[in-house]
């Protein structure tokens, strides 16, 4: 007699996306075409089938606050010009520091995958509490854990940025900053197949976030 084994299908945990976002004066210029590519790319999670949860930190040398840490993405508020303001310098490593430890404190790494994804056009300059080494160390340990971290970077070298903090090329967009909502379009793109990747499912991380939505296009055309 011939016993069949029952294969069972990995199932993608539940999603954690954190957006740490630039909120430093050199936006201003791009205010508004952040605030849509913002809420777009929040309005196109809404589609995934994946349960799916948002953390948002906002920073400048002013403030870095994590506005809302693990909200059910039904309940998160669209940015409007209330709610979004360009100022100051940009403290990055404290922004993308306290946005893990924010994280861990709700201990969501346990029955979440977690996806951060950091947004800005500046270089580190203001930052007090977390310097380059302490985040590199922070992201290298979360990343064996299955964390993925992406760097978009607008009218910088964004691969040199991403690179001392641990962040591979194939998680790193480096873009115009005129092209904002191209960009979180395509990151919108990255993200849905993330959520439905078989290395998500298996808790790993990805190192080539960006690359597979390329190729994805690419077969397309």
């Amino acid at each position: 007699m011939v016993i069949k084994k029952k294969i069972v299908a990995k199932k993608n945990k539940p999603m954690m996306v954190s957006i740490v976002l630039d909120e430093t004066g050199s936006m201003m210029c791009r205010k508004e075409e952040t605030i849509s590519a913002f809420n777009e790319y929040v309005s196109s999670l809404k589609k995934l089938k994946h349960p799916v949860s948002i953390t948002l930190t906002k920073f400048n040398s002013s403030r870095v606050e994590v506005i809302y840490t693990d909200k059910d993405l039904k309940d998160v508020p669209m940015l409007n010009n209330e709610t979004y303001h360009p100022d100051l310098l940009t403290p990055l490593y404290d922004a993308v520091g306290k946005t893990i430890n924010a994280i861990d404190l709700k201990k969501v790494d346990k029955d979440k995958s977690v996806l951060i994804v950091i947004l800005t056009d500046g270089q580190e300059n203001a930052s007090k509490e977390y310097n380059q080494q302490k985040v590199f160390n922070l992201i290298k340990g979360k990343q064996a854990k299955g964390w993925t971290f992406v760097f978009m970077g607008a009218d910088q070298d964004a691969w040199l940025a991403s690179s001392v903090l641990g962040i591979s090329k194939g998680n790193t967009m480096s873009f115009s900053g005129k092209d904002m909502k191209g960009a979180m379009r395509r990151t919108a793109s990255s993200t849905v197949l993330y959520a439905t990747s078989s290395m998500r499912a298996g808790g790993m991380s990805s190192t080539n976030f960006f690359t597979n939505t390329k190729t994805k296009l690419s077969k397309r055309k």
